[in-house]
């Protein structure tokens, strides 16, 4: 099986357009997916630091409660 090699500089206009809008959003995407991430990390272990919970603990819940 060959390996089809592409150049962006091969694509039409709007085609180059449309990959670039495509890229960008999944890149925001991927920023708001590691800002919610922290946000995460940061409310398990400022719980279990409030109630004296191990964090594995706060965490399991947390993704229990999620399923």
């Amino acid at each position: 099986m060959a390996v089809q090699q592409l150049t962006i500089n091969q694509l039409s206009q709007p085609d180059r357009e449309k990959l670039f809008k495509i890229i960008k959003d999944c890149s925001d995407s991927l920023t708001r997916i590691d800002g919610e991430q922290d946000f995460i990390r940061e409310s398990i272990t400022e719980t279990s630091k409030q109630m004296q919970l191990p964090k594995k603990l706060v965490a399991k819940l947390v993704k229990v409660y999620h399923k």
